[in-house]
């Protein structure tokens, strides 16, 4: 789920069209302090198993929509439409998105993807990697979250599950990562890493199994 403004999108990843798992996103606007639906998003190219509403992001009219591909949708007026499919060469997104106004950040199985919008144009900036954390060993990018020039990426699994946070930074149009590993002293197990937000110099990271497994951020 993201809200920004007025407006909510959610994401229905098991939800079914023509009897098939395709998946799907429901967004709402509020006027007046009532919630109404006002779009429902699906993709053009949408297959059985594409689970897409498991990952969404929003800012003003643009929201980026993730299953097994991430879409770009943008409003009009009332009217959501289907503006791109962010496309590179691994197709086996997993969900884990962001999106700031500018750019969009896409988790995948081998890296992070890192998109810039320029009108209706969305152009690959970056792949995002870190030495010694992967997907299938450390979940790396699980979580992220993007601010102007500053993405985080989540690594949960590092460590023996302690978990632990990859901060990134931009330089022009070059992304770099900041700092080693950042496991925030967490203990074994935490799953620091879990979920991230952030907002300009602040950073709010969720460690799933923290304070006996009850979970903080």
């Amino acid at each position: 789920m993201a809200v920004h403004a007025d407006t909510a999108i959610i994401g229905a990843p098991a939800a079914l069209i023509g009897g098939e798992q395709r998946g799907k996103a429901y967004v709402y606007v509020r006027a007046n302090g009532v919630w109404a639906q006002q779009a429902v998003l699906t993709a053009n190219d949408g297959a059985s198993g594409d689970a897409l509403g498991r990952g969404v992001a929003l800012y003003e009219d643009v929201a980026i929509v993730a299953g097994f591909g991430a879409y770009a949708f943008t409003r009009s007026g009332a009217v959501w439409t289907q503006q791109t499919k962010l496309l590179q060469s691994e197709q086996n997104w997993r969900g884990a998105v962001g999106y700031d106004g500018r750019t969009a950040v896409v988790a995948g199985t081998t890296g992070v993807y890192v998109f810039a919008r320029g009108g209706v144009a969305w152009d690959q900036e970056a792949k995002l990697v870190a030495a010694g954390a992967t997907y299938d060993a450390d979940c790396f990018g699980c979580a992220v979250a993007v601010d102007g020039p500053s993405i985080l990426v989540g690594a949960p699994y590092y460590n023996g599950y302690a978990g632990a946070v990859i901060p990134f930074s931009r330089d022009g149009t070059t992304w770099g990562i900041r700092d080693a590993l950042n496991t925030g002293g967490g203990s074994a197990q935490e799953l620091l890493g879990w979920s991230i937000s952030i907002s300009g110099k602040l950073a709010l990271v969720g460690a799933r199994n923290a304070d006996g497994q009850r979970g903080a951020a």
